[in-house]
């Protein structure tokens, strides 16, 4: 009997921690709009999307344009990245990107015609 005591309360304790864990991955909360890992915006639209926290390859493609002036704003936190570039055709990566909506606006009027696509990296 003194050995199915101990037996018994470990496999009490451990259903505990795996119920406290959650066995559907567990952590914060996710928000009720679904966070994408790819995204891709094109002139013109003003749509707020969903983003999971991490680290983003952004993209552009804005053939025959001088140059560019991108903002990638949370629209519900304090994130805000922008890219000035001279090149139509490159990337750069924006790190810490906290999960949450975003909106993406493109501030030089002599570039009618663009496109962004934001990869996550990694897991």
């Amino acid at each position: 009997m003194k050995i199915r005591l101990p037996l018994a309360a470990g496999l009490v304790l451990s259903g505990l921690l795996l119920a406290a864990c959650g066995s559907e991955g567990g952590g914060a909360g996710e928000s009720a709009a679904p966070a994408q890992t790819t995204v891709t915006v094109k002139a013109g639209e003003t749509a707020p999307f969903a983003l999971r926290a991490g680290r983003y390859k952004f993209a552009w493609a804005a053939d025959g344009c001088a140059a560019v002036d991108f903002d990638l704003k949370q629209q519900d936190g304090s994130f805000d990245w922008t890219k000035q570039s001279k090149v139509p055709r490159f990337n750069s990566i924006v790190s810490d990107v906290p999960a949450g909506t975003y909106a993406l606006t493109q501030a030089d009027a002599a570039c009618p015609a663009w496109t962004v696509t934001l990869d996550r990296i990694g897991n």
